[in-house]
């Protein structure tokens, strides 16, 4: 069986990793220490999906292009300062997966579906003013998918 879908969510998930020099003793911070959130807002992709069919299952993979919109915050703290940046990026990448699909009751069905998300790499750059002090940090964007879902086809049995 072939076919395609397309699927788009909203996921808003976020991530802050302390990259150098994170320790704290009793509430001090040391006195350098570079810390990064990343926020996926939301991802889309359009797949397709080939599979084989077998009683009222199907099991099949699916790939294609992906979307998603992502937001970083990086934050480097100098002894007493603080540089910091702001950053949002649209980005395009790739969407694989497997997934199993049942017969429910007349057109309904269920599934569930694992998919790898795949955006690449943002590359951002921050400094003082002026620049004495330039900071550049590269996040790989990936995002691991599970989803369970009911599905409704517009057909005749």
């Amino acid at each position: 069986m072939i076919g395609a879908e397309a699927d788009w969510q909203w996921s808003n998930q976020s991530n802050t990793v302390c990259v150098a020099g994170c320790s704290s003793n009793f509430g001090f911070t040391v006195m350098s220490a570079l810390t990064v959130e990343q926020k996926i807002h939301w991802l889309t992709t359009l797949r397709g999906r080939v599979g084989y069919v077998q009683n009222d299952w199907l099991l099949y993979a699916t790939g294609g292009p992906a979307w998603g919109r992502t937001a970083e915050n990086a934050v480097l703290q100098l002894g007493g300062g603080v540089i910091a940046g702001s950053f949002n990026h649209t980005k395009s990448g790739f969407a694989v997966g497997a997934g199993s699909e049942s017969k429910v009751v007349g057109n309904w069905t269920a599934k569930l579906e694992y998919l790898y998300v795949d955006l690449g790499t943002v590359t951002d750059t921050f400094s003082t003013t002026p620049a004495v002090v330039v900071q550049t940090v590269t996040v790989r964007v990936q995002e691991h998918v599970f989803r369970a879902g009911l599905n409704y086809a517009f057909r005749s049995n």
